[in-house]
């Protein structure tokens, strides 16, 4: 029910202590009794809200104290990898452990100095979320199958400058006035959402508006089909290939030679995704 996701730049967003986490939990499951320690750290970490919001901004002794919560639970990721959990030794996070040694910001003196009782000292600070202007946001996507506009997540996100690299190299372009980036071919956009749809979904955890959700629910994609037919004999005749509606190979096949990753098929657009159509290559090679 619970998975958290590391910046990319985790070494140097450690040394700032200004570690941007990304929070996906299911808040309709029961929690088990393991992970209640790190939901009551993140509670407080949050000023005591119920549910953490989708990102926080943490300080190297808070995520070393969440990461003492949570030890040897496969519940950490990178953002560069979110489907593998990172890897724990003992009590130790790879490759996330070691960037949070060290002296940190508003720490305790190492041999605080005895004093009576009164009034609490303010030089001496527990970490905190610092409340920002800005929050950290994710990227956006709206429109239809004729048009995006993408808004890039906040700058503070750890994703920010290989997502406006991704919009850049296909065609997108920023309207000042809006500060998004829109991509207005129908060609253009039915092939950027066959070709980086998952990678949005998957890398980037992007938000698609109800709007978007409407204006594109004839879009499906196509998915690799293995039909096995009786060849008599005791033999059987195997065929491999892309189900899209009613559109047959000669289609498919005329659709990729004129660079379209896509076919239509009474009224419905069927994408053909990379990864479909390597598994197609790969269960014809085998």
């Amino acid at each position: 029910m619970l998975r958290l996701f590391l910046p990319p730049n985790l070494p140097e967003a450690a040394q700032r202590d200004a570690i941007a986490l990304k929070i996906q939990i299911d808040s309709a499951a029961t929690p088990t009794a393991n992970l209640m320690p790190a939901l009551a750290v993140l509670s407080r970490f949050c000023q005591g809200a119920p549910v953490p919001p989708p990102f926080v901004q943490l300080t190297r002794a808070q995520l070393k104290e969440l990461i003492g919560t949570l030890a040897g639970q496969p519940v950490f990721f990178s953002l560069t990898e979110p489907g593998k959990n990172l890897l724990w030794l003992g009590p130790r996070l790879r490759g996330v452990s070691e960037h949070l040694a060290g002296p940190v910001s508003a720490a305790v003196p190492a041999n605080p100095v005895p004093v009576a009782a009164g009034p609490r000292s303010l030089s001496v600070r527990t970490p905190r979320i610092v409340p920002r202007e800005e929050p950290v946001t994710p990227l956006t996507v709206d429109g239809s199958e004729h048009y995006l506009a993408v808004t890039l997540p906040s700058r503070d996100h750890p994703a920010y400058a290989s997502a406006r690299e991704l919009l850049a190299s296909h065609g997108f372009a920023l309207d000042p006035s809006t500060k998004k980036w829109w991509l207005r071919d129908r060609h253009k956009v039915l092939n950027f959402l066959a070709s980086q749809g998952e990678v949005l979904r998957t890398r980037y955890h992007a938000e698609f508006t109800p709007n978007f959700e409407k204006q594109t629910a004839t879009l499906a994609e196509a998915t690799v089909e293995t039909k096995v037919a009786d060849a008599g004999g005791g033999e059987f005749a195997v065929t491999i290939g892309l189900a899209a509606g009613k559109a047959g190979e000669d289609d498919l096949r005329a659709a990729l030679a004129a660079g379209r990753r896509f076919v239509e098929d009474g009224g419905k657009v069927y994408l053909l995704p990379p990864e479909q159509l390597d598994k197609l290559a790969a269960r014809a090679a085998g």
